[in-house]
This record gives structure tokens, sequence and C-alpha cells, in this order.
């Protein structure tokens, strides 16, 4: 009888904690699939603008090459262009072949899924270079989003081509320092928690902590990085209005780049607002959350990138026309239009 007792109560615990672990399970799981959907849709709808965002840049070289801003913008264009297309393209080439591979699995899909293997590698190689130029675009654009304070329109040819020199070494040391972070800073510090949390379990009477130092490094390194580029549009848009200089709308590319500055920054401060009512909801709430809404906004950087650039670049020759003068930033290259003058 008691044998009995004992079953039927472990029954119903297990049944309780399957219950509990369902509720957890099944509202995560939509979050999840609402998630995947949202982000399907930005990425066709980034594949969608790409063709228009690269004529447009390869009508606009010429001009944007004046500019001492230009190496920022063009380094953008050649991510996109070769990286961000590499890695969305082989991700939607992926999904149908394992698909197909899933429901139709028999040893002839082998060679499907040596292809599928094949582009998971590249697809992975060209999500890692996006992520990093998501971080280096951030602080670059934060950096010129400050210089937008300083009047450099005057500058000579030959200071201008030393400002661009200066603009793609540093672009380089930040992809360096980057790749530094993650492959000997961060390593580094996983070590130190694997030994650390090895030393707690060999020493009895000691309580194992639930944060790491490489969790809280990586966390700090985050936040700053994205938050940099709203303090920096918070600080240009105080310095301009409070002095008498030139507007920004004067220079095309310091033009676009603060207009992106003004995306980027509601876009984070809209996440912190959110983060912020789930955290008056629920204490309990993670700062990783708030982490990972920073990262979902870096995913969107290059469709955010393409819709400022041509929506800027509209405006400019919309203005040019109605004004009756040269456009600031010249229409969109045209190959139709090349054949016509031949």
């Amino acid at each position: 009888m008691l044998s009995l007792n004992t079953t039927n109560g472990s029954e119903d615990a297990l049944a309780e904690y399957m219950e509990q672990l369902n509720d957890m399970i099944v509202p995560l799981l939509t979050i999840l699939i609402i998630l995947g959907l949202f982000f399907m849709i930005i990425f066709l709808l980034s594949l969608g603008l790409i063709p228009s965002f690269l004529r447009r840049h390869r009508g606009n070289r010429e001009n944007w090459m004046k500019f001492a801003e230009f190496p920022i913008i063009n380094h953008s264009y050649h991510v996109i262009r070769t990286y961000y297309v590499g890695y969305v393209g082989s991700m939607f080439i992926i999904g149908p072949i394992l698909g197909f591979a899933f429901v139709n699995f028999n040893i002839k899909m082998w060679p499907l899924l040596l292809v599928a293997f094949v582009l998971a590698i590249i697809c992975f190689v060209c999500c890692y270079i996006v992520q990093l130029f998501t971080q280096v675009y951030l602080v670059t654009i934060a950096y010129e989003l400050v210089g937008l304070c300083k009047n450099k329109d005057d500058l000579k040819e030959k200071h201008i081509e030393h400002e661009q020199r200066v603009k793609r070494s540093w672009i380089k040391k930040l992809y360096l320092i980057f790749i530094a972070r993650d492959f000997l800073l961060m390593p580094a510090l996983i070590i130190y928690d694997v030994v650390h949390i090895y030393q707690e379990m060999a020493t009895p009477g000691l309580t194992m902590e639930n944060v790491f130092v490489s969790q809280i490094v990586g966390m700090i390194i985050s936040a700053i990085i994205y938050l940099m580029v709203p303090m920096a549009t918070l600080y240009s848009i105080i310095m301009k209005i409070s002095s008498n200089e030139k507007p920004i709308s004067e220079n095309p590319l310091r033009r676009l780049m603060f207009v992106q500055g003004v995306v980027i920054s509601s876009l984070i401060m809209m996440i912190i607002v959110a983060f912020g009512i789930l955290f008056i909801i629920d204490h309990r709430r993670s700062f990783n959350i708030l982490i990972y809404g920073f990262q979902a906004t870096g995913l969107m950087l290059p469709l955010q990138i393409q819709m400022t650039t041509l929506i800027v670049c509209k405006k400019a020759d919309s203005e040019a026309s109605a004004n009756q003068i040269a456009p600031i930033a010249p229409p969109a290259y045209s190959e139709k239009s090349n054949n016509d003058l031949i």
C-alpha cells in the first residue's frame, strides 16, 4: 500500500513538473517563432532593397568620394554587397535543402547535405563578418556624429585624402580589436570561469555563482558599443542647436550618417523602454535580455543602412529638382540611360 502511494506521488510530481515545463516551453517557442518570422521578413525586405541600394551607391560614388566620410559609407557598401548577401542568401538556401532532406531522407541525400554543410560554413563566416561590421560601423558612426559639431566642409583635397586614409586605418584597427576580443580575451575569461567553477566544486561549503566574469565583460562591452550611437546623436543635436555652424545637410554623407544615427538611436531607446517596462513588471528579468535586444537591432543595421541611404538620396534629388539646381546626391546609376546616350 505504501509502495502504491509512493508511486502515485511520484507520478503526480512528474506530471506537475511536465506541466510546468510545458508552460515554460510553449511561450518560449511562440516567442521564437514570432521572432523568426519577424527577422525573415526583415531579411527578405533587405534582400529586396539591395539592388536599389547598390545602384544608388554606384551612381553617387564619384560625388561621395569628394568627402572625408566616404570610407565609412563605402565600407558598408562592400560588406552588404558581399558578406550580408552571402549570409542571408546562404541561409535561405540551407533552409529548403534541410527541409527537403528531412522529409525525403535516404542515402541519395548525402550530396545535398554536403552542399548544405558547405553553405553552412559560408553562412557562419559571413554572419561573423557581418556581426563584426555591425560593431565597427556603430563605433565609427558614433565618432562621426561627435565630429558633426566640427566644420570640415572646407577641407582641401590633400586634407580630405588624409582624413580618408585615417578612417580606413581606424576601420581596420577596429576589426583587429574586436577579433582579438573574440579569440583572445573572451576565451581567456571563459577559461578563468571554468577554473573558478572547478575550484568551487572542489571546495566543500562554497556556493556556486550564477554570474561569470566572461558574461559580465561581454555585457559591458556590448552595452558600451550599442549605447555609443544614442549618446553621440544626442550630443551632436545639442551642440548643433547651441552653435551657429552650417547645417548638417550641406554634406550629403554627414547628413546620411546623422539620419542613420537617429534611426539607430530610436530603436535602441525603444529596446531600453521595453526592457524597463518588463523590469518593472518582473524584477527577476536579467540584463541579458537588454543585451539581446541591442544585438537584435544590430541584425537590422544593414536594412537601416539601405533604407536611410535610399530615403536621404531620394529626398536630396527631390529637393534639387524643386529648386532647379544640381542635386546634392546625383541620381542613381542607370544602364538604360547610358545606353540612350550611346
